[in-house]
């Protein structure tokens, strides 16, 4: 998130990228009344529907748009 925080939002926080694809998957979410994973608490993980993310040993989180949510951006961008 670090790495798009910086290219794409000219910011060096990656929480502005977490808080912009969590929006876009709670939207595609209720656009399609798919349900999303929670958290131990109840909280939903919006993320987890749009992307994968893993913790490398000795590195921050990391999270990587699924391909198919990445093509599908891609020709919602072009169509604009």
């Amino acid at each position: 998130m670090r790495a798009i925080a910086t290219a794409a939002l000219a910011s060096t926080a990656p929480s502005l990228a977490n808080v912009l694809y969590g929006k876009l998957a709670r939207r595609v979410a209720e656009m399609f009344g798919w349900p999303v994973d929670r958290r131990a608490d109840g909280s939903p993980i919006w993320m987890s529907l749009i992307a994968e993310g893993w913790q490398p040993p000795d590195r921050e989180f990391e999270w990587t748009m699924v391909p198919t949510a990445a093509a599908a951006v891609k020709t919602l961008l072009s169509s604009s």
